[in-house]
């Protein structure tokens, strides 16, 4: 995965942070109306950058395999990161 991509996913992913905004939907499914506002954000991203949109192409709704970036738990890892780096810069 590139370092470009994870920048997508980390901006995507302070932005919804920043806003306060939910991150998931009922059903976690990119097909899905109620995808949420991750899935949604990065689809919608997804039609100016062809990187995300092949990612999106060969791993949304793939179930268990290679790391995808596109799951709830990824997200979690992602802002516990963040907030650890937060705090390391107020210590």
């Amino acid at each position: 995965m590139g370092e470009d991509f994870e920048k997508i996913i980390v901006a995507t992913i302070k932005l919804l942070a920043s806003q306060e905004l939910a991150f998931r939907g009922s059903p976690e499914d990119i097909t899905s109306r109620q995808k949420g506002n991750y899935l949604s954000c990065l689809v919608h991203l997804a039609q100016f950058d062809d990187l995300l949109s092949e990612h999106l192409r060969r791993y949304a709704n793939k179930g268990k395999g290679p790391v995808s970036y596109l799951t709830h738990q990824i997200c979690n890892e992602f802002m516990e990161l963040m907030k650890i780096k937060l705090v390391e810069t107020f210590i």
